[in-house]
């Protein structure tokens, strides 16, 4: 990944190609087989999008399923997801304390 990076880097510093428009850019690599580019807007824009439209999407299914009736059997899928993150988290947390209770040696790599 560093490779494909740094000849990209190559690339882009030694175009002899006119730079044109505006805004900074934005480049990731994906998997190491796609370099995408775009401009600082473009990326704005479409988290613009995606904020706006995925609770709008929730609301609108929450909706249809509240004149279904099925209401009911879709919120108690959802209220299990916070109970299992907090009871995950605390256990990770928890053995987390029980390791640098116990080993020393662990406690020296974190201070």
């Amino acid at each position: 990944m560093l490779e494909a990076a740094l000849a990209s880097t190559k690339a882009l510093a030694n175009s002899e190609a006119p730079i044109t428009g505006g805004g900074s850019a934005v480049y990731f690599d994906l998997f190491g087989r796609v370099m995408v580019v775009a401009k600082q807007s473009t990326f704005f824009a479409i988290n613009l999008v995606l904020l706006i439209a995925g609770p709008a999407l929730v609301l609108g299914l929450l909706f249809i399923y509240s004149r279904r009736g099925e209401l009911d059997r879709i919120t108690t899928g959802w209220l299990r997801l916070p109970v299992a993150l907090t009871i995950s988290t605390l256990a990770t947390l928890g053995f987390g304390q029980m390791i640098l209770a116990i080993n020393p040696l662990v406690r020296e790599i974190f201070v």
